[in-house]
């Protein structure tokens, strides 16, 4: 486990097209930025389930360090009565062009 601060963690938030929370819901977070203000909400989650819906708030007080496990972070549930932590995993968009560059076996067509 490595930890990184939110400045670090936002930036990562920012390059991710989706996340995945609660293990297997995916989400779009909607990002504000970070302000260095500790009732500052950088992100917001939301989704629908089987007709509920359910949110998730992120504010910098409860955030200032992240711990990062692999293409996940555990962020602090603001609006948690125990300050649960969250598994968030980032999905990041695959370039096929950058990967085709990588492979020499390819040719253009």
């Amino acid at each position: 486990m490595k930890i990184i601060p939110l400045s670090q963690a936002f930036k990562l938030l920012q390059n991710c097209s989706a996340l995945i929370v609660e293990d297997n819901v995916l989400v779009y977070p909607e990002l504000d930025e970070v302000r260095n203000k500790h009732e500052n909400e950088f992100m917001f989650l939301k989704w629908e389930d089987e007709g509920f819906e359910y949110s998730m708030k992120f504010t910098e007080e409860d955030n200032e360090k992240v711990p990062v496990v692999g293409s996940s972070m555990y962020l602090v549930h603001s609006d948690a009565e125990d300050g649960e932590v969250e598994q968030i995993t980032l999905l990041h968009p695959w370039k096929v062009e950058t990967e085709l560059k990588k492979e020499k076996s390819w040719k253009q067509q």
